[in-house]
């Protein structure tokens, strides 16, 4: 049964309309995922657009939910885990849009390893949403997301482990590239950039890590 504001200490009342908030942090990350797939899939440009505009809309929610928090009557502990969780969110929504237009710029087509990644990087963020949903309701059952973003986190770093050693071998098998001509500098370079692209992949995974922990500690303390 949903929670009644109006019973509510102030305190708690403010924390679970900032939960509301940083919702809205996870659901716009999710159409950031969902866009980024749609690029990755097709290749179109839009795709990349729509992800810098959501990026500034992004901004837009970390700023008022930074001012409300800044208001709100909360302790210290509180407001400091709060704010990183902002930031948090900020930083996945960062790395997204840093992810197409790197491949983007690149004329780079996504291999499967990104494919699972950003398929993957979607579920998670869903999970994020739902958790922060529930704490609205009924707190305790966040715990199941926010272990199951902990698995999913430990699955995330063995599919970029995967990724690197597939890209590895790939170039270990693959001719000596001729650095003194154009073909050859642009194998490198493509390869050292794809190897960038699953890093910032991986970068999103840590922070989507660090959203799971934020919320199984909330969750812990209603139990």
């Amino acid at each position: 049964m949903p929670i009644d504001s109006s019973t509510l200490p102030v305190q708690l009342t403010c924390q679970s309309s900032f939960y509301t908030h940083i919702m809205e942090q996870c659901e716009l990350s999710r159409e950031m995922a969902t866009q980024l797939e749609r690029f990755m899939r097709t290749g179109e440009g839009d795709a990349v657009e729509s992800l810098r505009q959501l990026e500034i809309m992004g901004v837009g929610l970390r700023e008022r939910n930074m001012e409300a928090l800044r208001q709100a009557p909360v302790s210290s502990a509180d407001r400091e885990e709060n704010h990183r969780a902002c930031l948090t969110m900020e930083a996945i929504q960062q790395q997204m849009r840093a992810i197409s237009e790197e491949m983007e710029v690149l004329e780079m087509r996504a291999d499967w390893h990104m494919l699972e990644m950003v398929v993957r990087m979607r579920h998670a963020l869903d999970l994020l949403s739902n958790g922060f949903l529930k704490l609205l309701a009924t707190p305790v059952d966040a715990i199941g997301e926010a272990e199951a973003i902990f698995a999913w986190r430990r699955a995330a770093e063995k599919s970029y482990r995967s990724a690197m050693v597939h890209l590895l071998q790939a170039d270990a098998h693959a001719p000596s590239p001729d650095l003194q001509t154009s073909a050859g500098m642009r194998q490198v370079f493509h390869l050292f950039k794809r190897q960038e692209i699953y890093q910032l992949f991986r970068a999103v995974g840590l922070e989507i890590g660090k959203a799971g922990r934020f919320l199984h500690g909330i969750a812990l303390q209603f139990t």
